[in-house]
């Protein structure tokens, strides 16, 4: 379990706990989300990388640059293809030089692979100046709750410590929260798309070596992959249903959170022309 004061079992700290760094990762526009999205005229496209925009600066930003424990890089991975049309984000996150753009670009693509690559490069000019590395996913209009990060850290220091010979295992934080129609519900998920992935370096040359490597539903269905749940005090991510979503859609949620959760999450109320919205 990961509670407020402790992590248990407790383990002894620091004996066997390498230097681990922390990136995040985000599809923030890359070309499998206009194609699932069906967007194939540009100016629909660009329409919805505006909706895009308000709600990644209204929702996702504030929750990873407020984050307790700041993450070492914060990959944003954008369609070369569109670049102009991504100005105003690059403008966006310029204050934060941890936070980077990766782009695809028109050899990145042919097959599924293809939007992994930009990451694959990034990581491994990055991985080799740590022992091990945690890469979490989070889609660009979700939001982590401020103590993600961290809470990361202190888990994955257990689990070096309790099992010295870890070299590739996830975390799969399983209290969450849903807004809908600027509603606040519990969101209990046995395998989110809020994942960590913790690996010993230098990673593979493989493009499937990060937390983007395994479909978040896939996750168990290995069973020689370590898949590790802690319970947690409060919701640790925050599923934004709205208007414009690819995949995410309202449950049958009969818990509903005050809605002073939010600031768990570095969050205000968010408008509700952008986001929380039923399609």
């Amino acid at each position: 379990m990961l509670l407020r004061d402790s992590v248990f079992p407790g383990t002894p700290t620091g004996a066997h706990a390498p230097r681990l760094g922390h990136v995040v990762v985000t599809r923030y526009a890359m070309r499998v989300y206009r194609d699932r999205a069906g967007l194939t005229d540009r100016g629909e496209y660009v329409a919805w990388l505006k909706h895009r925009l308000t709600v990644f600066e209204q929702v996702c930003l504030p929750s990873v640059t407020g984050q307790k424990k700041r993450p070492d890089r914060w990959l944003l991975g954008l369609d070369h293809a569109h670049a102009d049309d991504l100005e105003d984000l690059v403008d966006l996150v310029a204050p934060y030089p941890w936070i980077e753009p990766v782009w695809q670009h028109a050899e990145d693509d042919g097959d599924d692979l293809g939007w992994r690559l930009p990451f694959q490069r990034r990581l491994a000019d990055l991985a080799d100046r740590w022992d091990a590395v945690a890469t979490t996913r989070v889609d660009n209009d979700d939001a982590l709750a401020l103590t993600y990060i961290s809470d990361v850290h202190r888990y994955s220091t257990a689990v070096f410590n309790a099992t010295p010979d870890a070299s590739d295992f996830w975390i799969a934080f399983t209290s969450g929260a849903q807004l809908v129609d600027q509603h606040l519900y519990s969101y209990i998920h046995h395998s989110p798309h809020f994942l960590t992935r913790v690996r010993r370096t230098p990673l593979p040359d493989d493009p499937l070596a990060d937390v983007m490597g395994v479909e978040h539903a896939n996750v168990s269905k290995d069973p020689n992959r370590t898949v590790y749940r802690p319970l947690t005090s409060q919701p640790m991510w925050l599923e934004n249903v709205h208007e414009r979503n690819v995949s995410n859609a309202d449950r049958a949620l009969l818990v509903e959170f005050d809605r002073s959760v939010l600031a768990l999450f570095g969050l205000e109320t968010p408008s509700p022309e952008m986001v929380g919205r039923r399609r």
